[in-house]
């Protein structure tokens, strides 16, 4: 999957899948000691209870047209990690595209057990040609646990892709999540949802890089369900050429003594490049603080005369202020993943002027 996919230098669990039923699934050893299942998720609705339990808790199947696909295969990713463990390698899914004409609608389910401590990173890509991906994913942070989850998409411009992604923080949970989307795509639609329990804590950025005739319109919601949670929301996107970007966020309070940021800046290169920015509020008690930031805009001449002035030539200026503007949120991500997050940040910026 070339620059799409991270490589950490070694994997507890890697799973697979390549258009609509190729799957591979690469189990380390050490994955059984903990306790940790890596398993197609129609196998696992036959063998755990586990996941029966929390299989379409989170998001229904009658959600919408691209769930409803999605319900009627049922395959994709089930992982669970017990309570308390911490392995210090990440897991990872990848999910390729690799031929014209191709529905692939997966369903995953996550599960972190209570003080559990996980890296997932999860890579989607597509060689060519017309075809549509829907991931619909549920995921289950524990109380005390910890999960750093960072997706990569490098799509193709015939593509149309809708992941839904739902993700519940139980009590003194934390959630890191980083998206990016590195290549041109026909549309690109999500808006994933984060509920926040008692006391737990939330960080979700997302980075993209809109060429071409792409057409994003992506999106985050948090819901503060219990008293004390906190969560920083961070949107970034590159504009160029005839793309149109819509960045959607939304904060809502359900209850008090909540904490939230949302922030929408968007960087036009081209001047048919499109950018709406979106954030919204909503207080349904007292006793929060809720705020948000929106900013569009190009690229000042001051900044570029500054860099060329010191011998860098028009190109590698706006890549490095590129570089510049979408370098946020590494200090959140652990050391198994943080440098090869840092060579996707550099190849965003290299295709942002090529």
């Amino acid at each position: 999957m070339g620059e799409f996919s991270y490589r950490p230098s070694r994997t507890l669990a890697t799973y697979m899948r390549v258009n609509e039923n190729q799957v591979r699934l690469l189990v380390h050893e050490h994955l059984k000691k903990l306790g940790i299942v890596v398993m197609e998720i129609g196998e696992a609705l036959k063998k755990l209870p586990i996941a029966r339990k929390h299989a379409w808790r989170l998001i229904a199947p009658s959600h919408d047209e691209y769930v409803e696909r999605a319900s009627e295969k049922e395959v994709g990713a089930f992982i669970y990690v017990p309570p308390g463990v911490r392995p210090r390698l990440p897991l990872q899914t990848c999910f390729f595209v690799s031929r014209e004409n191709v529905e692939q609608a997966v369903h995953n389910v996550v599960i972190i057990g209570d003080g559990a401590e996980i890296v997932l990173n999860t890579a989607c890509a597509a060689a060519a040609g017309e075809s549509l991906h829907v991931g619909v994913t549920e995921i289950y942070v524990g109380k005390g646990a910890k999960l750093t989850y960072a997706m990569v998409h490098g799509w193709t411009q015939l593509f149309d892709t809708h992941p839904r992604t739902v993700v519940n923080v139980c009590e003194r949970g934390t959630l890191v999540m980083n998206y990016i989307n590195l290549r041109p795509v026909r549309t690109l639609e999500a808006m994933p949802r984060v509920m926040l329990e008692e006391n737990s804590s939330a960080y979700l950025s997302t980075i993209l890089l809109a060429l071409g005739d792409s057409h994003l319109d992506v999106g985050t919601v948090v819901e503060f369900a219990g008293g004390g949670a906190k969560a920083e929301v961070i949107s970034r996107t590159v504009a160029r050429d005839r793309s149109h970007t819509i960045m959607r966020g939304l904060l809502r309070a359900l209850a008090p003594g909540v904490k939230g940021h949302l922030e929408c800046v968007g960087l036009q290169l081209s001047p048919g490049a499109k950018i709406e920015a979106i954030p919204a509020l909503d207080a349904l008690v007292g006793d929060v603080e809720l705020t948000h930031e929106a900013a569009v805009g190009k690229i000042a001449e001051e900044e570029l005369d500054y860099l060329m002035a010191r011998g860098l030539n028009e190109q590698e200026a706006v890549s490095l202020i590129v570089r510049g503007f979408v370098e946020t949120g590494i200090e959140h991500l652990p050391l198994t993943v943080r440098k090869q997050v840092r060579v996707i940040l550099d190849t965003l910026a290299e295709k942002a002027v090529m």
